[in-house]
Protein backbone atom coordinates (compact mmCIF):
# COMPACT_ATOMS: atom_id res chain seq x y z
CA UNK A 1 0.00 0.00 0.00
CA UNK A 2 2.69 2.37 0.78
CA UNK A 3 4.40 1.16 -2.57
CA UNK A 4 1.12 2.31 -4.53
CA UNK A 5 0.85 5.51 -2.60
CA UNK A 6 4.29 7.02 -3.11
CA UNK A 7 4.17 5.86 -6.93
CA UNK A 8 0.90 7.73 -7.49
CA UNK A 9 2.01 10.87 -5.69
CA UNK A 10 4.99 10.70 -7.62
CA UNK A 11 2.83 10.28 -11.06
CA UNK A 12 0.82 13.16 -9.64
CA UNK A 13 4.00 15.48 -9.17
CA UNK A 14 5.83 14.82 -11.99
CA UNK A 15 4.15 13.30 -14.86
CA UNK A 16 0.44 14.66 -14.98
CA UNK A 17 0.80 17.90 -17.60
CA UNK A 18 -2.07 20.44 -17.60
CA UNK A 19 -2.71 21.79 -21.53
CA UNK A 20 -5.18 24.67 -20.35
CA UNK A 21 -5.28 27.57 -17.94
CA UNK A 22 -5.57 26.80 -14.34
CA UNK A 23 -9.08 26.51 -12.81
CA UNK A 24 -10.62 28.87 -10.80
CA UNK A 25 -8.26 29.16 -7.77
CA UNK A 26 -10.77 30.47 -5.17
CA UNK A 27 -10.21 30.69 -1.40
CA UNK A 28 -14.06 29.12 -0.65
CA UNK A 29 -13.00 25.84 -2.21
CA UNK A 30 -8.87 25.63 -1.77
CA UNK A 31 -8.40 27.62 2.07
CA UNK A 32 -6.45 25.27 2.97
CA UNK A 33 -4.20 26.56 0.15
CA UNK A 34 -3.39 29.87 1.18
CA UNK A 35 -2.13 29.23 4.21
CA UNK A 36 1.90 28.47 5.41
CA UNK A 37 2.87 25.06 4.82
CA UNK A 38 2.76 24.36 8.65
CA UNK A 39 -0.54 25.66 9.22
CA UNK A 40 -1.87 23.73 6.24
CA UNK A 41 -0.98 20.21 7.91
CA UNK A 42 -2.21 21.13 11.29
CA UNK A 43 -5.56 22.37 9.76
CA UNK A 44 -5.77 19.70 7.60
CA UNK A 45 -4.76 17.17 11.07
CA UNK A 46 -7.71 19.00 12.45
CA UNK A 47 -10.37 18.27 9.73
CA UNK A 48 -9.24 14.73 9.63
CA UNK A 49 -10.62 14.64 13.52
CA UNK A 50 -13.91 16.03 11.81
CA UNK A 51 -13.68 12.98 9.28
CA UNK A 52 -13.43 10.87 12.41
CA UNK A 53 -16.35 11.76 13.90
CA UNK A 54 -18.64 12.00 10.99
CA UNK A 55 -17.74 8.31 10.36
CA UNK A 56 -17.94 7.38 13.86
CA UNK A 57 -21.43 9.23 14.34
CA UNK A 58 -23.08 10.09 10.95
CA UNK A 59 -25.16 13.25 11.83
CA UNK A 60 -25.43 16.26 10.33
CA UNK A 61 -23.97 14.72 6.81
CA UNK A 62 -24.01 17.27 3.80
CA UNK A 63 -24.41 17.83 0.18
CA UNK A 64 -21.02 19.84 0.10
CA UNK A 65 -18.86 21.25 3.13
CA UNK A 66 -17.68 24.92 3.29
CA UNK A 67 -17.24 28.16 4.85
CA UNK A 68 -16.26 28.21 8.55
CA UNK A 69 -17.79 25.48 9.68
CA UNK A 70 -14.83 23.70 7.78
CA UNK A 71 -12.16 25.46 7.25
CA UNK A 72 -11.15 27.40 10.19
CA UNK A 73 -7.20 27.54 10.55
CA UNK A 74 -5.24 25.98 13.30
CA UNK A 75 -2.34 27.36 13.45
CA UNK A 76 0.88 25.56 13.83
CA UNK A 77 2.39 28.31 16.66
CA UNK A 78 -0.78 28.17 18.63
CA UNK A 79 -1.33 25.37 21.98
CA UNK A 80 -4.03 23.81 19.90
CA UNK A 81 -1.71 23.41 16.86
CA UNK A 82 0.97 21.75 18.26
CA UNK A 83 -1.08 19.40 20.66
CA UNK A 84 -2.41 17.99 17.23
CA UNK A 85 0.55 17.84 16.07
CA UNK A 86 1.94 16.01 19.45
CA UNK A 87 -0.66 13.70 19.59
CA UNK A 88 -0.73 12.63 15.57
CA UNK A 89 3.14 11.65 15.84
CA UNK A 90 2.38 9.65 19.02
CA UNK A 91 -0.37 7.83 17.63
CA UNK A 92 2.03 7.71 13.96
CA UNK A 93 4.75 6.48 16.42
CA UNK A 94 2.62 4.09 18.28
CA UNK A 95 1.44 2.63 15.00
CA UNK A 96 4.96 1.77 13.74
CA UNK A 97 5.65 -0.22 16.85
CA UNK A 98 2.63 -2.13 16.60
CA UNK A 99 3.21 -2.88 12.79
CA UNK A 100 6.10 -4.29 13.46
CA UNK A 101 5.01 -6.39 16.08
CA UNK A 102 2.08 -8.06 13.84
CA UNK A 103 -0.50 -6.37 15.96
CA UNK A 104 -3.70 -5.40 14.04
CA UNK A 105 -4.12 -1.91 15.61
CA UNK A 106 -0.46 -0.67 14.17
CA UNK A 107 -1.61 -2.19 10.96
CA UNK A 108 -4.97 -0.70 10.86
CA UNK A 109 -4.37 3.16 11.30
CA UNK A 110 -0.98 2.92 8.88
CA UNK A 111 -3.49 1.57 6.31
CA UNK A 112 -5.76 4.54 6.98
CA UNK A 113 -3.15 6.76 7.03
CA UNK A 114 -1.94 5.82 3.58
CA UNK A 115 -5.64 5.64 2.10
CA UNK A 116 -6.44 9.05 3.34
CA UNK A 117 -2.88 10.61 2.65
CA UNK A 118 -2.93 11.35 -1.30
CA UNK A 119 -6.52 13.49 -0.56
CA UNK A 120 -5.34 15.05 3.35
CA UNK A 121 -4.09 18.43 2.10
CA UNK A 122 -1.00 17.26 4.58
CA UNK A 123 1.66 16.80 1.26
CA UNK A 124 0.20 19.61 -0.81
CA UNK A 125 -3.41 21.43 -1.01
CA UNK A 126 -6.19 19.80 -3.26
CA UNK A 127 -9.34 20.73 -4.51
CA UNK A 128 -11.91 19.99 -1.87
CA UNK A 129 -10.82 20.05 1.99
CA UNK A 130 -13.55 18.31 2.98
CA UNK A 131 -15.89 15.64 0.99
CA UNK A 132 -17.39 12.72 2.67
CA UNK A 133 -16.79 10.67 -1.16
CA UNK A 134 -12.90 10.84 -0.09
CA UNK A 135 -13.32 9.06 2.74
CA UNK A 136 -15.23 5.98 1.00
CA UNK A 137 -11.86 4.18 1.04
CA UNK A 138 -10.73 5.16 4.41
CA UNK A 139 -13.74 4.36 5.99
CA UNK A 140 -13.21 0.92 4.86
CA UNK A 141 -10.19 0.79 7.05
CA UNK A 142 -11.80 2.71 9.95
CA UNK A 143 -14.45 0.44 10.25
CA UNK A 144 -11.97 -2.68 10.53
CA UNK A 145 -10.42 -0.88 13.32
CA UNK A 146 -13.63 -1.16 14.78
CA UNK A 147 -14.39 -4.42 14.24
CA UNK A 148 -10.90 -5.62 15.36
CA UNK A 149 -11.85 -3.44 18.83
CA UNK A 150 -15.10 -5.54 18.85
CA UNK A 151 -13.52 -8.73 17.93
CA UNK A 152 -11.45 -8.22 21.23
CA UNK A 153 -13.66 -7.31 23.32
CA UNK A 154 -15.95 -10.23 22.87
CA UNK A 155 -12.87 -12.11 23.72
CA UNK A 156 -14.07 -11.45 27.08
CA UNK A 157 -17.36 -13.00 28.30
CA UNK A 158 -18.76 -9.75 30.46
CA UNK A 159 -18.17 -7.64 27.54
CA UNK A 160 -19.97 -9.88 24.90
CA UNK A 161 -23.41 -8.93 25.64
CA UNK A 162 -22.53 -5.43 25.60
CA UNK A 163 -20.78 -5.17 22.57
CA UNK A 164 -23.73 -7.07 20.82
CA UNK A 165 -25.73 -4.13 22.37
CA UNK A 166 -23.57 -1.48 21.24
CA UNK A 167 -23.78 -3.44 17.22
CA UNK A 168 -27.67 -3.52 17.32
CA UNK A 169 -27.95 -0.19 18.60
CA UNK A 170 -25.48 0.81 15.92
CA UNK A 171 -27.57 -0.49 13.02
CA UNK A 172 -30.90 0.27 14.27
CA UNK A 173 -29.44 3.77 15.03
CA UNK A 174 -28.50 4.13 11.15
CA UNK A 175 -31.40 2.59 9.28
CA UNK A 176 -33.55 5.23 11.08
CA UNK A 177 -31.03 8.20 10.60
CA UNK A 178 -31.56 7.09 6.97
CA UNK A 179 -35.01 6.97 7.16
CA UNK A 180 -35.48 10.14 8.48
CA UNK A 181 -32.62 12.05 6.25
CA UNK A 182 -34.00 10.56 2.78
CA UNK A 183 -36.50 13.35 2.44
CA UNK A 184 -33.39 15.73 2.16
CA UNK A 185 -32.12 13.73 -0.59
CA UNK A 186 -34.80 13.31 -2.59
CA UNK A 187 -34.24 16.91 -4.78
CA UNK A 188 -31.55 18.78 -5.08
CA UNK A 189 -33.13 21.81 -3.82
CA UNK A 190 -34.08 19.98 -0.76
CA UNK A 191 -30.46 18.81 -0.03
CA UNK A 192 -29.20 22.36 -0.57
CA UNK A 193 -32.19 24.06 1.44
CA UNK A 194 -31.38 21.32 4.07
CA UNK A 195 -27.52 22.76 4.07
CA UNK A 196 -27.88 26.16 4.19
CA UNK A 197 -30.29 25.69 6.83
CA UNK A 198 -28.05 23.29 9.13
CA UNK A 199 -25.40 26.08 8.12
CA UNK A 200 -26.02 29.54 6.79
CA UNK A 201 -22.55 30.57 6.28
CA UNK A 202 -22.00 27.53 3.75
CA UNK A 203 -21.61 29.59 0.57
CA UNK A 204 -21.31 26.71 -1.71
CA UNK A 205 -24.58 25.58 -0.38
CA UNK A 206 -26.18 28.71 -1.51
CA UNK A 207 -24.93 28.85 -4.76
CA UNK A 208 -26.48 25.25 -5.48
CA UNK A 209 -29.84 26.38 -4.30
CA UNK A 210 -30.25 29.05 -5.99
CA UNK A 211 -28.96 26.56 -9.15
CA UNK A 212 -31.85 24.45 -7.89
CA UNK A 213 -34.06 27.27 -8.45
CA UNK A 214 -32.74 28.64 -11.54
CA UNK A 215 -33.33 25.23 -13.40
CA UNK A 216 -36.67 24.91 -11.15
CA UNK A 217 -37.34 28.61 -13.23
CA UNK A 218 -38.13 29.93 -9.29
CA UNK A 219 -36.80 33.02 -10.24
CA UNK A 220 -37.26 35.10 -7.18
CA UNK A 221 -36.01 32.32 -4.91
CA UNK A 222 -32.85 31.84 -6.77
CA UNK A 223 -32.62 35.65 -6.58
CA UNK A 224 -32.97 35.74 -3.17
CA UNK A 225 -30.05 32.77 -2.94
CA UNK A 226 -27.53 34.28 -5.04
CA UNK A 227 -27.68 37.36 -3.30
CA UNK A 228 -27.26 35.57 0.06
CA UNK A 229 -24.12 34.11 -1.69
CA UNK A 230 -22.84 36.89 -2.50
CA UNK A 231 -22.99 38.73 0.61
CA UNK A 232 -21.30 35.94 1.92
CA UNK A 233 -18.35 36.01 -0.38
CA UNK A 234 -18.42 38.87 -2.66
CA UNK A 235 -15.40 37.90 -4.44
CA UNK A 236 -16.60 33.97 -5.31
CA UNK A 237 -15.58 33.65 -8.43
CA UNK A 238 -17.65 30.79 -9.33
CA UNK A 239 -20.42 32.49 -7.53
CA UNK A 240 -20.66 35.43 -9.10
CA UNK A 241 -19.88 33.75 -12.96
CA UNK A 242 -23.12 31.18 -12.05
CA UNK A 243 -25.26 34.20 -10.82
CA UNK A 244 -23.86 36.20 -13.67
CA UNK A 245 -25.13 33.57 -16.37
CA UNK A 246 -28.40 33.40 -13.78
CA UNK A 247 -28.83 37.12 -15.07
CA UNK A 248 -27.90 36.59 -18.72
CA UNK A 249 -30.74 33.81 -19.26
CA UNK A 250 -33.17 36.08 -17.58
CA UNK A 251 -32.21 39.28 -20.75
CA UNK A 252 -30.53 41.05 -17.54
CA UNK A 253 -27.36 41.66 -19.73
CA UNK A 254 -25.44 45.13 -17.88
CA UNK A 255 -26.21 43.09 -15.06
CA UNK A 256 -24.48 39.84 -16.17
CA UNK A 257 -21.79 42.01 -17.88
CA UNK A 258 -21.02 43.10 -14.30
CA UNK A 259 -20.66 39.66 -12.39
CA UNK A 260 -18.78 38.47 -15.36
CA UNK A 261 -16.00 41.53 -15.26
CA UNK A 262 -15.77 41.33 -11.48
CA UNK A 263 -14.59 37.51 -12.41
CA UNK A 264 -12.37 38.69 -14.91
CA UNK A 265 -10.86 41.39 -13.46
CA UNK A 266 -9.09 38.78 -10.94
CA UNK A 267 -6.31 37.21 -13.11
CA UNK A 268 -6.06 34.34 -10.23
CA UNK A 269 -9.51 33.43 -11.45
CA UNK A 270 -9.41 33.05 -15.15
CA UNK A 271 -12.13 31.05 -16.36
CA UNK A 272 -13.12 30.28 -20.35
CA UNK A 273 -16.51 30.28 -19.08
CA UNK A 274 -16.69 33.35 -17.63
CA UNK A 275 -15.62 34.59 -20.90
CA UNK A 276 -18.65 32.86 -22.66
CA UNK A 277 -20.82 34.64 -20.18
CA UNK A 278 -19.33 37.59 -21.34
CA UNK A 279 -19.49 37.49 -25.00
CA UNK A 280 -22.86 36.26 -24.78
CA UNK A 281 -23.59 39.07 -23.33
CA UNK A 282 -22.25 41.49 -25.06
CA UNK A 283 -23.45 39.62 -28.47
CA UNK A 284 -27.21 40.27 -27.12
CA UNK A 285 -25.97 44.21 -26.79
CA UNK A 286 -24.65 43.87 -30.31
CA UNK A 287 -21.35 45.02 -29.36
CA UNK A 288 -19.48 42.66 -31.59
CA UNK A 289 -16.13 44.15 -31.17
CA UNK A 290 -16.11 42.45 -27.49
CA UNK A 291 -18.16 39.91 -28.44
CA UNK A 292 -15.28 38.97 -30.49
CA UNK A 293 -12.62 40.00 -27.72
CA UNK A 294 -14.06 37.46 -25.07
CA UNK A 295 -14.68 34.53 -27.54
CA UNK A 296 -10.71 34.70 -28.64
CA UNK A 297 -10.02 34.68 -24.03
CA UNK A 298 -12.53 31.59 -24.82
CA UNK A 299 -10.48 29.82 -27.25
CA UNK A 300 -8.08 27.62 -25.31
CA UNK A 301 -11.24 25.33 -23.40
CA UNK A 302 -14.08 25.71 -26.40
Amino acid sequence: LAAITGAWLVWRSEMVVRYLPPDANDLIYTPLQFLAAGDRVTSALSIQGQYLWKQLVPVGLQGIYSGPAVSQPLFLNSPAGWAVVFATSILLVWAIWAWRRFQAGGTLVLAYLLAFLPASNLLFAVGVTMAERLAYLPSAWFCTMLAAGFLRLMACAPWRRIVTVMVVLSLVSGLTLTLVRNPDFSSARSLWQTDVDNDPQNVLAWMFLATSYAELNQRPEAERAYQKMEALAPDFSEGLQSYARFLLEQGRYDEAIEKGLRVADSPENWSAQNAMVLARAYYRKDNFEETLRWLEKARPLF
